[in-house]
């Protein structure tokens, strides 16, 4: 059992949130993620006395060279602009136009009630933001989700992910099509080594499929299926 308190990392005075690794909770995720170890950020991005990068803005910076209000406008996909431009009305949720229509408080846009999510927490049972906006923010947020889900499954960096995309020459590589299907590209990895769906080690990591590809080759992995497939085939 390791019994020192401190991360392993030169330089790092962090204290050791996994003891069987000896590293603080900022440098586990660098191993995890096969990255090498660099010296974490602070919490909170660049807080100090730096001013906001907006202009006219002298709040100090967050995140990205903004403040916390223009972070969060860049985040949501939301026109940058000055602090108070722009305040909700006390009760402006609750509020409709003379044809019934709610406003969305993203795009400021009048829209009928059907354009909005049920939301039991808001006082008029409706989501403050449209499903148009809500859409938009997850197919801008979607790509880098998938990274993120890659890493963690299948235990290759981002950069490998699209260097191996690369060398495939953005096509899968068992059939060629450079149409990923209507799930994404799959990562195909050796189920011998690693049996768990959707997990992988990262060293059994073979190539990069289409979703067809990569559905057919699971079925023809499976060798009981396979010669029970051929047998009626055959028949």
């Amino acid at each position: 059992m390791n019994n020192a308190t401190t991360c392993r990392v030169p330089e790092c005075e962090r204290p050791i949130k996994y003891k069987t690794r000896a590293l603080c909770n900022a440098h586990y995720l660098q191993w995890h993620r096969g990255k090498p170890f660099t010296k974490p950020r602070q919490r909170g991005g660049n807080i100090g006395d730096t001013p906001c990068e907006f202009s006219g803005c002298d709040r100090t910076q967050v995140a990205r060279g903004w403040c916390h209000t223009h972070y969060k406008q860049w985040s949501e996909g939301r026109k940058m602009e000055p602090h108070g431009t722009y305040q909700r009305r006390r009760g402006s949720a609750a509020e409709r136009d003379s044809q019934g229509r709610k406003e969305c408080q993203r795009c400021r846009d009048w829209k009928p009630e059907c354009r909005f999510y049920a939301d039991a927490r808001s006082i008029d049972g409706f989501a403050t933001v449209c499903r148009d906006c809500r859409k938009e923010e997850s197919q801008r947020r979607a790509p880098a989700a998938r990274l993120r889900a890659i890493e963690r499954h299948y235990n290759i960096t981002a950069a490998r992910y699209a260097e191996m995309l690369e060398e495939q020459g953005g096509a899968c590589a068992l059939c060629g099509t450079t149409s990923p299907g209507s799930r994404d590209w799959h990562v195909d990895h050796d189920h011998a080594c690693c049996p768990e769906a959707g997990r992988s080690c990262g060293k059994c990591v073979r190539a990069i499929l289409c979703g067809r590809c990569n559905t057919r080759l699971g079925y023809i992995e499976d060798a009981e299926w396979f010669g029970k497939a051929q047998a009626y085939l055959s028949r």
